[in-house]
């Protein structure tokens, strides 16, 4: 599969809750593999976490680790729960990934 396959592709919980849709993928360049998702959370996802009323960004980075699989959706092997838990705000995320780099 490409990686602009991904782009569009629905993004569902282990609850079979939609939490939104894929962006942009994030690769390392050093070993040339997918490091994460780029994702835009839907409207009532963003509105539970807090996040349409205090970022005013609902993009957020979910770690390919969190994947359970990709077909005609990506399915999370994570709670939403635990989802909530690891988020920070993908500029946030983007700045420790160049202080990684």
């Amino acid at each position: 599969m490409k990686a602009r396959e991904l782009n569009g592709k629905e993004v569902i919980g282990t609850e079979g809750w939609k939490i939104g849709r894929v962006t942009d993928v994030v690769l390392d360049t050093g070993s040339w593999q997918v490091k994460a998702l780029d994702m835009e959370l839907a409207r009532n996802v963003a509105e539970e976490f807090g996040m349409k009323k205090l970022l005013k960004s609902t993009q957020i980075q979910v770690k390919v680790e969190d994947v359970q699989g990709v077909g005609d959706a990506i399915t999370l092997k994570i709670s939403k729960a635990q989802l909530q838990a690891t988020l920070e705000p993908k500029a946030v995320q983007k700045a420790e990934l160049v202080k990684e780099a």
